[in-house]
């Protein structure tokens, strides 16, 4: 709890891309993870909590993100994470039908795959912050802060 993460969100028709970071608030494995979420065109802060349920087969991710400072803005969010979750899902089936994804990762004995994610996304977090300290903006959104934001929706 207290790492930082980012990354940023490439457009696929080469547009400059969108960062995004935060600090992990909440680490409870297997059950819950919950950050912070801001964005490079915003400026504004949210809080994602995903609950993990295991279903034996599958796991059921649970998303809710506030507070939004506008309809549009939680719209937008919304449709943002149900895009990156579908083209999650078509790129996994695409390397399965084309003999790329290792089917064996899935039967490995182990305690709970979700909880060793978290913890693995924990001990980066942990590792950049000591590598890093303060360094939870990227040096292009510094930059941008100059800038004339977009428009909003």
């Amino acid at each position: 709890v207290g790492g930082r993460w980012r990354f940023a969100i490439a457009g696929a028709d080469g547009s400059s891309p969108t960062w995004t970071w935060g600090i992990y608030r909440e680490i409870v494995a297997p059950e819950r993870l919950v950050f912070s979420y801001s964005m490079d065109w915003h400026r504004h802060e949210t809080l994602v909590s995903i609950a993990f349920e295991d279903l034996g087969d599958a796991t059921l991710m649970r998303f809710r993100q506030a507070e939004f400072l506008t309809d549009d803005d939680c719209a937008d969010h919304s449709w943002g994470w149900l895009s990156a979750l579908d083209k999650l899902g078509d790129h996994i089936s695409r390397m399965y039908s084309i003999g790329i994804l290792n089917m064996d990762i899935f039967r490995i004995e182990r305690p709970d795959g979700v909880a060793e994610d978290i913890a693995e996304a924990r001990r980066r977090a942990e590792q950049e912050l000591r590598e890093r300290p303060g360094d939870t903006v990227p040096p292009s959104v510094e930059a941008r802060k100059s800038m004339v934001p977009p428009p909003q929706h």
